[in-house]
Protein backbone atom coordinates (compact mmCIF):
# COMPACT_ATOMS: atom_id res chain seq x y z
CA UNK A 1 0.00 0.00 0.00
CA UNK A 2 1.74 3.57 -0.99
CA UNK A 3 1.99 6.55 0.94
CA UNK A 4 -1.04 7.70 -0.78
CA UNK A 5 -3.49 5.56 0.32
CA UNK A 6 -2.41 4.59 3.69
CA UNK A 7 -2.80 8.38 4.79
CA UNK A 8 -6.15 9.61 5.95
CA UNK A 9 -6.97 13.01 5.27
CA UNK A 10 -8.97 14.17 8.05
CA UNK A 11 -10.10 17.73 6.56
CA UNK A 12 -11.79 15.52 3.80
CA UNK A 13 -15.20 14.08 4.15
CA UNK A 14 -13.92 11.01 2.88
CA UNK A 15 -14.69 8.57 6.13
CA UNK A 16 -16.40 6.34 4.02
CA UNK A 17 -14.22 5.36 1.71
CA UNK A 18 -11.40 5.11 4.60
CA UNK A 19 -13.70 2.56 6.29
CA UNK A 20 -14.68 0.48 3.18
CA UNK A 21 -10.58 0.61 2.71
CA UNK A 22 -10.70 -1.43 6.24
CA UNK A 23 -13.83 -3.28 5.86
CA UNK A 24 -12.40 -6.59 6.68
CA UNK A 25 -10.83 -6.06 10.25
CA UNK A 26 -14.23 -3.63 11.34
CA UNK A 27 -16.51 -5.78 10.00
CA UNK A 28 -14.80 -8.53 12.74
CA UNK A 29 -14.64 -6.23 15.63
CA UNK A 30 -18.32 -5.36 15.03
CA UNK A 31 -19.23 -9.04 14.47
CA UNK A 32 -17.31 -9.97 17.35
CA UNK A 33 -18.30 -7.30 19.71
CA UNK A 34 -22.62 -8.72 18.67
CA UNK A 35 -21.89 -11.70 19.83
CA UNK A 36 -20.32 -10.70 22.85
CA UNK A 37 -23.03 -8.58 24.14
CA UNK A 38 -25.57 -11.10 23.13
CA UNK A 39 -24.02 -13.38 25.28
CA UNK A 40 -23.75 -10.96 27.76
CA UNK A 41 -27.01 -9.43 28.00
CA UNK A 42 -28.34 -13.33 28.24
CA UNK A 43 -26.42 -13.45 31.89
CA UNK A 44 -27.79 -10.53 33.16
CA UNK A 45 -31.25 -11.86 35.51
CA UNK A 46 -34.27 -10.24 33.90
CA UNK A 47 -36.74 -7.76 36.58
CA UNK A 48 -39.89 -7.22 36.22
CA UNK A 49 -41.66 -3.52 36.89
CA UNK A 50 -44.96 -2.65 38.12
CA UNK A 51 -46.03 0.42 39.17
CA UNK A 52 -48.96 2.43 40.96
CA UNK A 53 -50.15 5.44 39.57
CA UNK A 54 -51.50 7.96 42.71
CA UNK A 55 -52.83 11.49 43.21
CA UNK A 56 -52.91 13.61 46.42
CA UNK A 57 -56.13 13.98 48.35
CA UNK A 58 -56.92 17.11 49.60
CA UNK A 59 -56.16 18.14 53.42
CA UNK A 60 -58.90 20.02 54.15
CA UNK A 61 -59.44 18.97 57.64
CA UNK A 62 -62.19 16.51 58.43
CA UNK A 63 -63.72 17.77 61.57
CA UNK A 64 -64.38 21.29 59.29
CA UNK A 65 -65.21 19.20 56.38
CA UNK A 66 -68.24 17.08 58.31
CA UNK A 67 -69.22 19.03 61.43
CA UNK A 68 -68.92 22.57 60.55
CA UNK A 69 -71.93 24.26 57.90
CA UNK A 70 -70.53 27.24 57.51
CA UNK A 71 -67.26 26.18 56.25
CA UNK A 72 -66.07 27.80 53.30
CA UNK A 73 -63.73 25.13 51.94
CA UNK A 74 -66.09 23.28 49.65
CA UNK A 75 -63.94 21.01 47.82
CA UNK A 76 -63.76 18.90 51.68
CA UNK A 77 -62.47 15.92 51.83
CA UNK A 78 -63.70 14.77 48.45
CA UNK A 79 -61.45 17.03 46.42
CA UNK A 80 -58.07 16.37 44.56
CA UNK A 81 -54.74 17.64 46.43
CA UNK A 82 -52.40 20.96 45.18
CA UNK A 83 -49.32 20.58 44.08
CA UNK A 84 -47.68 21.26 47.93
CA UNK A 85 -49.59 18.29 49.12
CA UNK A 86 -47.87 16.27 46.49
CA UNK A 87 -44.52 16.92 47.52
CA UNK A 88 -45.08 16.32 51.11
CA UNK A 89 -46.16 12.66 49.84
CA UNK A 90 -43.26 12.30 47.59
CA UNK A 91 -41.07 13.72 50.67
CA UNK A 92 -43.11 10.75 53.28
CA UNK A 93 -42.37 8.32 50.18
CA UNK A 94 -38.80 8.88 50.43
CA UNK A 95 -38.74 9.24 54.26
CA UNK A 96 -36.67 6.60 56.59
CA UNK A 97 -40.10 5.15 57.86
CA UNK A 98 -41.67 3.57 55.17
CA UNK A 99 -38.40 2.55 53.77
CA UNK A 100 -37.69 0.82 57.08
CA UNK A 101 -41.10 -0.76 57.60
CA UNK A 102 -41.31 -2.40 54.09
CA UNK A 103 -37.60 -3.29 54.90
CA UNK A 104 -39.05 -5.27 57.76
CA UNK A 105 -42.21 -6.58 56.14
CA UNK A 106 -41.05 -8.27 52.94
CA UNK A 107 -37.99 -8.72 54.67
CA UNK A 108 -35.76 -7.61 51.68
CA UNK A 109 -32.13 -8.24 53.60
CA UNK A 110 -32.46 -12.09 52.50
CA UNK A 111 -35.13 -11.36 49.62
CA UNK A 112 -32.03 -9.41 48.01
CA UNK A 113 -29.64 -12.22 49.03
CA UNK A 114 -27.82 -9.71 51.54
CA UNK A 115 -25.45 -11.06 53.87
CA UNK A 116 -26.41 -9.46 57.79
CA UNK A 117 -22.84 -10.37 58.81
CA UNK A 118 -21.18 -9.35 55.70
CA UNK A 119 -19.58 -5.65 55.00
CA UNK A 120 -21.73 -2.83 55.34
CA UNK A 121 -24.99 -5.09 54.88
CA UNK A 122 -27.42 -1.92 55.63
CA UNK A 123 -25.65 -0.03 53.00
CA UNK A 124 -25.66 -2.34 50.19
CA UNK A 125 -29.64 -3.29 51.30
CA UNK A 126 -30.05 0.28 50.86
CA UNK A 127 -28.90 0.94 47.99
CA UNK A 128 -30.60 -2.34 46.35
CA UNK A 129 -33.39 -0.40 47.38
CA UNK A 130 -33.04 2.99 46.25
CA UNK A 131 -32.03 1.57 42.74
CA UNK A 132 -35.03 -0.91 42.59
CA UNK A 133 -37.98 1.29 43.78
CA UNK A 134 -38.39 4.73 42.43
CA UNK A 135 -40.82 7.84 42.40
CA UNK A 136 -41.39 10.72 40.26
CA UNK A 137 -44.54 12.44 39.81
CA UNK A 138 -45.93 13.50 36.01
CA UNK A 139 -47.10 16.45 34.32
CA UNK A 140 -50.60 15.65 35.57
CA UNK A 141 -49.93 15.81 39.15
CA UNK A 142 -49.38 12.66 40.01
CA UNK A 143 -47.32 10.17 41.09
CA UNK A 144 -45.85 6.76 39.85
CA UNK A 145 -44.16 4.16 42.25
CA UNK A 146 -42.15 1.65 40.22
CA UNK A 147 -40.77 -1.37 41.65
CA UNK A 148 -37.80 -3.83 39.56
CA UNK A 149 -37.49 -7.02 40.94
CA UNK A 150 -36.57 -10.56 40.11
CA UNK A 151 -40.17 -11.92 41.11
CA UNK A 152 -43.15 -10.48 39.11
CA UNK A 153 -44.98 -11.13 42.34
CA UNK A 154 -43.23 -9.30 44.91
CA UNK A 155 -42.43 -6.26 42.00
CA UNK A 156 -46.37 -5.88 42.74
CA UNK A 157 -46.46 -6.21 46.47
CA UNK A 158 -43.84 -3.73 46.75
CA UNK A 159 -45.31 -1.38 44.60
CA UNK A 160 -48.94 -1.74 46.44
CA UNK A 161 -47.10 -2.51 49.57
CA UNK A 162 -45.87 1.54 49.59
CA UNK A 163 -48.52 3.01 48.39
CA UNK A 164 -50.45 1.59 51.57
CA UNK A 165 -47.95 3.14 53.93
CA UNK A 166 -48.44 6.23 52.60
CA UNK A 167 -51.34 6.94 54.93
CA UNK A 168 -50.47 5.13 57.92
CA UNK A 169 -47.08 7.20 57.87
CA UNK A 170 -49.02 10.54 57.51
CA UNK A 171 -52.29 9.50 59.74
CA UNK A 172 -49.82 8.51 62.41
CA UNK A 173 -48.16 11.58 62.67
CA UNK A 174 -51.36 13.95 62.20
CA UNK A 175 -52.94 11.86 65.32
CA UNK A 176 -49.98 12.94 67.21
CA UNK A 177 -50.48 15.98 66.98
CA UNK A 178 -54.15 15.68 67.17
CA UNK A 179 -53.79 13.97 70.55
CA UNK A 180 -51.98 16.40 71.85
CA UNK A 181 -54.61 18.97 70.69
CA UNK A 182 -57.38 17.13 72.19
CA UNK A 183 -55.81 16.83 75.37
CA UNK A 184 -55.30 20.38 75.87
CA UNK A 185 -59.09 20.88 74.48
CA UNK A 186 -60.66 18.05 76.80
CA UNK A 187 -58.70 19.70 79.77
CA UNK A 188 -60.61 22.97 79.19
CA UNK A 189 -64.02 21.10 77.92
CA UNK A 190 -64.04 19.33 81.69
CA UNK A 191 -62.54 22.35 83.43
CA UNK A 192 -65.38 24.71 82.18
CA UNK A 193 -68.30 21.69 82.57
CA UNK A 194 -67.67 21.77 86.35
CA UNK A 195 -67.31 25.21 86.81
CA UNK A 196 -70.76 25.48 85.09
CA UNK A 197 -71.98 23.11 87.48
CA UNK A 198 -70.97 24.87 90.46
CA UNK A 199 -72.36 28.10 89.28
CA UNK A 200 -75.22 26.54 88.76
CA UNK A 201 -75.82 25.05 91.88
CA UNK A 202 -74.92 28.83 93.26
CA UNK A 203 -77.64 30.17 90.70
CA UNK A 204 -79.76 27.68 92.22
CA UNK A 205 -79.09 28.30 95.65
CA UNK A 206 -80.73 32.11 95.69
CA UNK A 207 -83.39 31.10 93.29
CA UNK A 208 -84.36 28.93 96.52
CA UNK A 209 -84.43 32.07 98.62
CA UNK A 210 -86.32 33.81 96.01
CA UNK A 211 -84.39 35.32 94.19
CA UNK A 212 -85.72 34.08 90.49
CA UNK A 213 -85.85 37.87 88.38
CA UNK A 214 -85.60 40.43 90.19
CA UNK A 215 -85.86 43.23 88.13
CA UNK A 216 -89.44 41.93 87.51
CA UNK A 217 -89.93 40.90 91.49
CA UNK A 218 -88.20 44.66 92.77
CA UNK A 219 -91.22 46.46 89.86
CA UNK A 220 -93.96 44.26 91.46
CA UNK A 221 -92.67 44.82 95.05
CA UNK A 222 -92.88 48.33 94.30
CA UNK A 223 -96.04 48.56 92.59
CA UNK A 224 -97.50 46.60 95.65
CA UNK A 225 -95.59 48.90 98.23
CA UNK A 226 -97.09 52.20 96.54
CA UNK A 227 -100.53 50.87 96.47
CA UNK A 228 -100.79 49.92 100.49
CA UNK A 229 -99.17 52.99 100.99
CA UNK A 230 -102.06 54.70 99.50
CA UNK A 231 -104.82 52.19 100.84
CA UNK A 232 -102.68 52.73 104.70
CA UNK A 233 -102.48 49.45 104.97
CA UNK A 234 -99.55 49.20 107.19
CA UNK A 235 -99.40 45.67 107.72
CA UNK A 236 -99.09 45.29 104.25
CA UNK A 237 -96.62 47.85 103.87
CA UNK A 238 -94.39 46.15 106.84
CA UNK A 239 -94.76 42.53 104.53
CA UNK A 240 -93.68 44.33 101.77
CA UNK A 241 -90.58 46.38 103.14
CA UNK A 242 -89.37 43.23 104.87
CA UNK A 243 -89.52 41.00 101.33
CA UNK A 244 -87.50 44.11 99.65
CA UNK A 245 -85.03 44.01 102.37
CA UNK A 246 -84.34 39.99 101.83
CA UNK A 247 -84.48 40.20 97.83
CA UNK A 248 -81.87 43.00 98.06
CA UNK A 249 -79.66 41.19 100.24
CA UNK A 250 -79.72 38.15 97.76
CA UNK A 251 -79.69 40.07 94.77
CA UNK A 252 -76.22 41.01 94.47
CA UNK A 253 -74.52 37.71 94.77
CA UNK A 254 -77.67 36.43 92.60
CA UNK A 255 -76.53 39.01 89.46
CA UNK A 256 -72.86 38.38 90.17
CA UNK A 257 -73.32 34.08 89.84
CA UNK A 258 -75.60 34.33 87.27
CA UNK A 259 -73.39 36.80 85.15
CA UNK A 260 -70.71 34.10 85.77
CA UNK A 261 -72.82 31.36 84.90
CA UNK A 262 -74.28 32.78 81.64
CA UNK A 263 -70.55 33.77 80.51
CA UNK A 264 -69.12 30.64 81.24
CA UNK A 265 -72.12 28.65 79.60
CA UNK A 266 -71.01 30.37 76.61
CA UNK A 267 -67.23 29.30 76.73
CA UNK A 268 -68.68 25.96 77.36
CA UNK A 269 -70.49 25.96 74.26
CA UNK A 270 -67.37 27.43 72.38
CA UNK A 271 -65.32 24.58 74.01
CA UNK A 272 -67.96 21.49 72.98
CA UNK A 273 -67.61 22.81 69.35
CA UNK A 274 -63.79 22.79 70.06
CA UNK A 275 -63.99 19.09 72.10
CA UNK A 276 -65.97 17.53 68.92
CA UNK A 277 -63.60 18.66 66.39
CA UNK A 278 -60.18 17.82 68.54
CA UNK A 279 -61.87 14.18 68.90
CA UNK A 280 -63.08 13.58 65.53
CA UNK A 281 -59.40 14.66 64.15
CA UNK A 282 -58.17 11.79 66.57
CA UNK A 283 -61.04 9.34 65.78
CA UNK A 284 -61.41 10.10 61.84
CA UNK A 285 -58.75 9.13 59.24
CA UNK A 286 -59.51 9.51 55.47
CA UNK A 287 -57.23 8.61 52.75
CA UNK A 288 -54.43 10.84 51.80
CA UNK A 289 -54.07 9.91 48.22
CA UNK A 290 -56.61 8.69 45.48
CA UNK A 291 -55.20 5.39 43.70
CA UNK A 292 -55.57 5.44 40.05
CA UNK A 293 -54.06 2.17 38.42
CA UNK A 294 -53.05 -0.16 41.56
CA UNK A 295 -49.76 -2.80 40.71
CA UNK A 296 -50.07 -5.98 39.11
CA UNK A 297 -47.98 -9.18 38.53
CA UNK A 298 -46.22 -8.24 35.17
CA UNK A 299 -46.08 -10.77 32.33
CA UNK A 300 -43.32 -9.34 30.96
CA UNK A 301 -39.85 -8.77 31.82
CA UNK A 302 -39.09 -5.03 31.88
CA UNK A 303 -35.08 -5.32 32.04
CA UNK A 304 -32.89 -5.83 30.40
CA UNK A 305 -33.61 -5.16 26.58
CA UNK A 306 -31.68 -7.65 24.89
CA UNK A 307 -32.27 -5.59 21.62
CA UNK A 308 -31.38 -2.57 23.30
CA UNK A 309 -27.76 -3.74 24.59
CA UNK A 310 -26.90 -5.81 21.21
CA UNK A 311 -27.88 -2.53 19.03
CA UNK A 312 -25.76 -0.08 21.43
CA UNK A 313 -22.77 -2.22 22.43
CA UNK A 314 -22.68 -3.20 18.17
CA UNK A 315 -22.63 0.56 17.57
CA UNK A 316 -20.22 1.74 20.15
CA UNK A 317 -17.71 -1.08 18.85
CA UNK A 318 -17.57 0.23 15.48
CA UNK A 319 -17.12 3.46 16.15
CA UNK A 320 -14.48 3.05 19.23
CA UNK A 321 -12.65 0.55 16.05
CA UNK A 322 -12.71 3.70 13.37
CA UNK A 323 -11.33 6.00 15.94
CA UNK A 324 -8.85 3.74 17.44
CA UNK A 325 -7.70 3.12 13.84
CA UNK A 326 -7.37 6.75 12.56
CA UNK A 327 -6.01 7.55 16.24
CA UNK A 328 -2.86 4.55 15.57
CA UNK A 329 -2.62 5.14 11.82
CA UNK A 330 -2.05 8.78 12.76
CA UNK A 331 0.59 7.82 15.46
CA UNK A 332 2.13 5.90 13.42
CA UNK A 333 2.49 7.78 10.34
CA UNK A 334 3.76 10.20 12.57
CA UNK A 335 6.90 8.39 13.94
CA UNK A 336 8.08 7.48 10.73
CA UNK A 337 7.91 10.99 9.68
CA UNK A 338 9.66 11.83 12.57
Amino acid sequence: MNNENSQFNFESTDLIVYIWKRKIPLILITVAAAILSIIVSYTITPKFKSSVVLFPASESPVSKSLLQTNFQDRIGILGFGTEEQLERILQVLHSDEIRDQIIEKFQLMEHYEIDPLGQFPRTKLFAKYASNITYRRTEYNSIIIEVLDEDPQMAADLANGISSLIDNTMNEMKRQRAMMAFELVENEYNSAQQRVKELNDSVSYYNSKGVIAHEHQIERLTEAYGKALTDGNKSAVKDIEDKMKELQKYTAPFIYYRTLWENESIRLRDLTSKYIEARAETELTFSHIFVLDKAYRAEKKAYPKKSIIVMVSTFTSFLLAVILFIFFESFLRKIRSE
